[in-house]
């Protein structure tokens, strides 16, 4: 197999800034802003300096220094930038002119704080030759700086000199180095260096209700016909001057509205257990792999290798998986469709999908996994309308519909006929409606638990990152 290769071609103006087949972390490429400051060109040197990019440190500091930002601060570092990781012999003679002339400036400083006592030592101590007692007491002095100025010296100026000094100065950095290597609680910090910005949290829309045409046709037709039905049958009823069997249509009406009731919440809950048990379900046939190096074949590396991980106390490995590989199924096409579109790297996300995996772990393990399915058994009260309204509508019709006959027997009997015709399928339709609409209600208060959910878990992970070592920290760690 032939290794990746990254190739960059700048043309014209152009240039190429990273070129890297794999960039982990976050590496920073300062740039001044617009209208900076010498103050914050200053600052920005220091921070290439810290990052070991000395010329463009040297730069930057020279710019403020000539902008008239010039402090005992600005002086020490101007030495150290000139002098960092180079012996005097690696000085051009422009170089050695402008370290004169950076000496010659300091005596001209009026302030004699801890920044000037730094560049004294520079200057009196490493860039003069010194003998074995001279050594002892730059030492010494080294030692007696504050420490900001004396790890500037010992990190960048160890090469300097020869002899016993540079020995003495190797063992101070080496010290400095055995310091550092768990400084800034690096042992837990440094892993973080390496896990990318993450992405932050998505949760699909939810679906707008859709109701077919055929569906709104007929409840809304159904409803016309079978009110003009019970309206010309009363009509015949009240003609013969007959009104007891009107309480019979009345108790009719009212055990039909009980049904549709009932019945309406018992096909949601029907409908809605059937599509959280699909999510779940195993699916019958392996699906084709996703396309090799895209989004969604790395959705699977990761989505396998987290349930692979996270397998629930006490339970086998291989009946876990083939118990939720519905699930997994079911999550990893969601992320997929919430971000295959936006450019973003899949290790991005790496951190949702361990916080899916997880919570699915977390609601095997309190069973309540399934938990939808009690809470979605329909309650007895439903029940009790759906029957109890059937019963009364029947008690009602055997009442009535005599009386209908009897009236007028070959009109009241198609009055009859259309009634029954036209309800049976308006209220099979306003079944599917009345579902349609109230899953759409429900899909949104689970959307916004599952939002709530995710952005806290995305808020306790970029918390868990936060302390994320720079780049110039890494740069600065030992190996």
């Amino acid at each position: 197999m032939t290794a990746p290769t990254t190739t960059n071609v700048a043309q014209g103006n152009a240039h190429v800034g990273v070129q890297a087949g794999v960039v982990h972390g976050d590496i920073n490429f300062y740039r001044v802003p617009p209208g900076s400051s010498p103050e914050e060109e200053f600052a920005l040197g220091l921070k290439y300096l810290d990052g070991r990019v000395r010329d463009r440190a040297r730069t930057l500091i020279e710019k403020a220094v000539a902008r008239g930002y010039l402090t005992t601060e600005v002086q020490f570092y101007r030495l150290i930038a000139l002098l960092s990781g180079r012996t005097l012999r690696q000085l051009s003679d422009q170089e050695l002119d402008h370290l004169e002339a950076v000496c010659a400036g300091l005596s001209r400083l009026d302030d004699h704080d801890e920044w000037a006592a730094g560049s004294s030592v520079i200057i009196h101590h490493l860039l003069a030759p010194a003998g074995v007692a001279e050594t002892d007491r730059a030492v010494k002095e080294i030692d007696a700086l504050k420490q900001r100025q004396r790890d500037e010296i010992y990190g960048h100026l160890e090469a300097l000199l020869d002899g016993a000094m540079q020995e003495a100065m190797w063992r101070k950095s080496v010290a400095l180095a055995e310091s550092q290597r768990t400084a800034g609680n690096r042992l837990n910090r440094v892993w973080k260096f390496f896990h990318p910005t993450p992405a932050q949290p998505r949760t699909l829309p939810v679906r707008p209700a859709a109701v077919p045409l055929r569906d709104q046709l007929r409840a809304g037709i159904g409803a016309a016909a079978f009110t003009l039905a019970v309206v010309q049958m009363i009509v015949l009823v009240a003609a013969r001057g007959m009104l007891d069997p009107l309480l019979g249509l009345l108790a009719g009406l009212v055990g039909l509205g009980a049904f549709c009731v009932g019945g309406a919440e018992r096909y949601y809950r029907a409908a809605r257990l059937r599509a959280k048990e699909a999510e779940i379900r195993p699916p019958r046939q392996r699906g084709r792999e996703a396309p090799q190096g895209g989004f969604a074949r790395k959705m699977d590396v990761l989505f396998n290798r987290y349930f692979g991980r996270y397998v629930p106390d006490g339970t086998d490995r291989t009946y876990w998986r083939s118990q939720t590989a519905g699930i997994q199924r079911h999550l990893r096409d969601e992320l997929v469709e919430l971000y295959r579109e936006q450019r973003i790297d899949a290790n991005r996300a790496a951190w949702l999908v361990r916080y899916l995996v997880g919570d699915v772990r977390r609601q095997w393990e309190q069973d309540t996994l399934t938990a939808y399915r009690q809470a979605l058994r329909t309650p007895v009260k439903a029940k009790a309308l759906q029957v109890g309204g059937l019963a009364l509508l029947a008690l009602g019709s055997l009442w009535f519909v005599p009386a209908v006959v009897t009236s007028a027997p070959l009109a009241g009997a198609g009055w009859i006929l259309l009634a029954v015709a036209s309800a049976v399928p308006a209220v099979r339709s306003s079944f599917r409606i009345v579902a349609e609409r109230r899953r759409v209600a429900d899909d949104q208060a689970e959307r916004e638990v599952k939002d709530a959910a995710r952005w806290a878990a995305y808020h306790r992970w970029c918390e868990k990152l936060s302390d994320k070592p720079s780049d110039t920290e890494m740069a600065a760690w030992p190996g």
